[in-house]
């Protein structure tokens, strides 16, 4: 999404240089209003010659440049204050079973652990309707990627035509969740693990190590809101895939520190 030029001191996380671009463009609007009403004003005072025209020319120009003004920083205000509101909670919840799915296949009784997919809620905690709502990887350490961020599959998209609502973005109203898959893990009927990947909604390069600890960092993405962003761990103990957010990791039951 790409953000109005007053909106970039949002990008380092302050909200000073957008601030600042708001009152700039109030004193312009008070320059320019000075300038067009004064020059209306001052010509009307010159062809009736009288001082009540001029000391009306003056309460003219005074009074239209304040209304402009305010108007001007009212409005820019508004619209600042509406992109820095949170309106994303953004989590992983274990009690959750939308967040974590396994998935058997084969005959009854025969059957294995074929798939394992683990997904972040994300829910709308504004009071009004979001447009244009995605959830990428910003990044994820070690190795990373240089085509990052990339748009993650959103649960209930269709993979035959590309996840096109996953990219494109969706509309989320107030007070409702929706799914989005993070890493996956699939196994052989073995019970040996196979790939570990990440889950893109995209064509790029998603296979990683198995035999590593990495921590994935999430962005949610609305028009007109501010970014969430949240920091997940994951790791393979006992050829099982482990997820949790990274400030819970430490009381997770299967905590494990692999090499990196």
């Amino acid at each position: 999404m790409r953000k109005p030029a007053w909106l970039r001191g949002l990008e380092a996380g302050t909200s000073g240089g957008a601030v600042g671009a708001a009152d700039w463009t109030s004193r312009l609007a008070w320059i320019f209003g000075l300038f067009v009403v004064a020059a209306g004003s001052f010509g009307l005072a010159a062809l009736t010659d009288t001082v009540a025209g001029m000391l009306g020319g003056i309460i003219l120009v005074l009074a239209f440049a304040l209304a402009v003004s305010l108007s001007a920083s009212g409005r820019l205000r508004s619209q600042l204050d509406r992109y820095e509101d949170r309106a994303f909670a953004l989590a992983f919840d274990g009690n959750d079973p939308s967040c974590h799915n396994e998935h058997f296949v084969g005959p009854t009784g025969q059957n294995y652990l074929a798939v394992e997919v683990y997904r972040v809620r994300l829910v709308n905690t504004s009071a009004r309707t979001i447009e244009g709502v995605t959830v990428s990887l910003e990044r994820f350490a070690p190795q990373g990627a240089a085509f990052l961020p990339v748009a993650l599959r959103l649960m209930g998209d269709d993979p035959n035509s590309g996840f096109p609502a996953s990219r494109r973005g969706i509309a989320l109203h107030p007070g409702s969740s929706r799914y989005f898959e993070v890493i996956a893990l699939s196994y052989r009927p073995s019970a040996e693990v196979a790939d570990l990947t990440l889950t893109y909604a995209s064509q790029n390069p998603n296979m990683i190590d198995s035999g590593k600890r990495y921590e994935l960092s999430v962005i949610a993405e609305g028009r007109d809101v501010g970014p969430t962003r949240a920091v997940y761990v994951a790791w393979i103990r006992s050829r099982r895939l482990y997820f949790c957010a990274l400030e819970d990791e430490a009381t997770h039951p299967q905590r494990v520190s692999l090499p990196g």
